[in-house]
């Protein structure tokens, strides 16, 4: 567990005081300075426009992860509520719910994002509309069998006979019963809306592309790879690290 606060510690680091570990400008341009190699001056070296692109990872990497929480917020928040509503006993509203999830988990997940940010525009409030919208019938599939295992425990039906309302169970009861399983799902969730909401970024949607982002940073960093991948390489790199320190985070969280 000493690890996981570590890894949190760090990344809270990262991404909440981005002026702690640099002053650069990220947006500021030198054509002069084109392309550099990483240096003393330059840890991460340039881009085609001159701008450091350490700076431009750390002010990206807390617009990427913004994003993605926003997006992972969407999701949860939703799911649960039809995972929730699917358990009622009402046969009209399961038939809904279930006939609804099916029907979205039926297209492929980063083409119905495509679909909705391309219906609400660009910027970053859309690729998270996006990014959180698709993973909400995933999110709502797995909560749903999670709590209905708490729905039938004896706890529940002892609540429910001593005449508890259904907000005190779902308060009381259900919420607290799979709280362990929001806290894992919920890294996964994160993982598969930062991936997807960083791909749409790289295609374009992200908005205004001059702000840092990292996965505008890997679309302008094609173009020069050959001559200068650390463009490139370096917000890869920050993309494979938080990838793998959220998943490590929910593997713990699901072990404990």
């Amino acid at each position: 567990m000493k690890n996981v606060t570590f890894i949190v510690l760090l990344w809270g680091l990262f991404l909440t005081f981005p002026t702690v570990l640099t002053q650069q400008d990220p947006r500021a341009t030198n054509p002069s300075e084109q392309l550099l190699p990483p240096s003393t001056n330059y840890w991460l070296g340039t881009d085609y426009l001159g701008r450091d692109v350490w700076s431009r990872v750390v002010w990206g990497g807390q617009r990427s992860v913004s994003i993605a929480v926003l997006g992972t917020f969407i999701s949860m928040s939703c799911g649960l509520l039809l995972a929730i509503l699917s358990v009622s006993e009402s046969i009209w509203i399961n038939r809904i719910i279930y006939g609804s999830l099916d029907a979205i988990l039926a297209f492929p997940y980063l083409l119905m994002a495509l679909v909705i940010v391309t219906l609400a525009g660009t910027g970053a409030f859309s690729v998270a509309l996006a990014s959180g919208v698709g993973q909400i019938a995933p999110v709502a599939v797995y909560l749903r069998t999670v709590v209905k295992q708490v729905t039938v425990s004896d706890y529940v039906e002892a609540s429910q006979s001593m005449g508890a309302s259904p907000s005190h169970i779902i308060r009381w009861h259900i919420l607290r019963g799979i709280r362990s399983h929001l806290g894992t799902y919920g890294g996964l969730t994160f993982v598969y809306v930062f991936m997807n909401s960083s791909a749409l970024s790289f295609l374009g949607f992200g908005g205004d592309m001059s702000h840092p982002d990292w996965g505008i940073m890997l679309a302008d960093g094609r173009f020069s790879f050959r001559i200068a991948p650390w463009v490139a390489v370096f917000p890869g790199l920050a993309i494979a690290l938080l990838v793998f320190s959220v998943m490590r985070i929910s593997e713990r969280l699901g072990s404990d």
